[in-house]
């Protein structure tokens, strides 16, 4: 009987976990499970962003649909179309009284198809059947708006992960975390600048299940930027430390047979600022005070 119930434990954990590999259970840390193989699973991210430090208004919104399949137990990859709106006026990208062309600041209200991404992931190791997760993650891009203007550029970029979960009290607890290195190389098509960029970051994040189906946690994320820049008449600058930031917030996540989704607040609680005095210690020029990002995922 005791060997019964030992292995009907094992059974409805494996199970469970199981059923986590296409789950995200946090809007910003990805983590370390794959889809199994043959499987098939559908996204759509939407994140919106408000605040900055230039224009009268300014918000922006980026989505993301996604299809994930797993090619093997240790392998799976993922496609993406990434799509913008923008809605701001009097808006200058670095902070400054005019835009780098002489021209005033820039107003925008719209909706464009921005750019496409391909995801391949390796699972070397299980949260559930190692004990400890460990993966890594390689994502080329190629993309032609601005996410934050909403310009024409052309830009190529690579990141890769390092990633590591661990699941404590039968997976009522979880935990991965995030080291994540970006580079880009991008040309605005409007003035001709050029720009080349390492971007190192780290992300956690801890989530808990407090009912079936149920987790809430929090994230957090440290992001920096160090740019080559090249300016239409003027010599190249770099290599310099752009900015810096620092978010979290919390999240919450519902996961059932067939679909699953997951909310996330994030607030930047410090930054590189521009002016001290106008952002609070805050980096608003590539980024924003908040964020909220919503994910929604269904098992095909």
């Amino acid at each position: 009987m005791i060997k019964k119930s030992i292995a009907l434990s094992i059974g409805c954990f494996l199970f469970s976990t199981a059923s986590w590999a296409g789950e995200n259970l946090f809007g910003y840390v990805t983590e370390a499970d794959v889809l199994p193989k043959g499987a098939l699973e559908g996204y759509v991210w939407m994140t919106h962003h408000e605040g900055k430090d230039s224009g009268t208004h300014y918000s922006a919104d980026r989505m993301r649909m996604e299809l994930e399949y797993g090619l093997s137990d240790q392998w799976h990859m993922a496609g993406y179309l990434n799509a913008y709106r923008h809605n701001y006026s009097n808006f200058v990208e670095h902070g400054s009284a005019v835009r780098a062309d002489g021209k005033a600041g820039y107003d925008s209200e719209g909706f464009k198809l921005g750019g496409v991404q391909l995801e391949f992931k390796r699972m070397f190791l299980s949260p559930a059947k190692d004990d400890f997760g460990l993966s890594i993650y390689i994502e080329p891009g190629y993309f032609w708006i601005d996410p934050v203007t909403g310009e024409n550029i052309e830009a190529y970029e690579l990141e890769t992960k390092l990633i590591v979960q661990k699941y404590w009290w039968d997976g009522q607890l979880v935990w991965a975390g995030n080291l994540t290195a970006e580079i880009e190389t991008s040309r605005n098509k409007t003035d001709g600048s050029k720009l080349f960029g390492f971007s190192p970051k780290a992300t956690t994040g801890l989530s808990y299940r407090f009912a079936d189906g149920w987790y809430a946690g929090i994230e957090a994320h440290l992001d920096q930027d160090i740019d080559w820049t090249k300016e239409k008449g003027l010599p190249e600058v770099g290599p310099t430390v752009n900015h810096w930031d620092m978010w979290a917030g919390p999240t919450i996540h519902y996961g059932s047979k067939d679909w699953w989704a997951t909310l996330t607040v994030f607030s930047q609680v410090s930054g590189s600022p521009v002016d001290g005095a106008v952002n609070r210690n805050l980096h608003l020029v590539d980024h924003e005070m908040r964020e909220t990002r919503l994910k929604i995922g269904y098992n095909f």
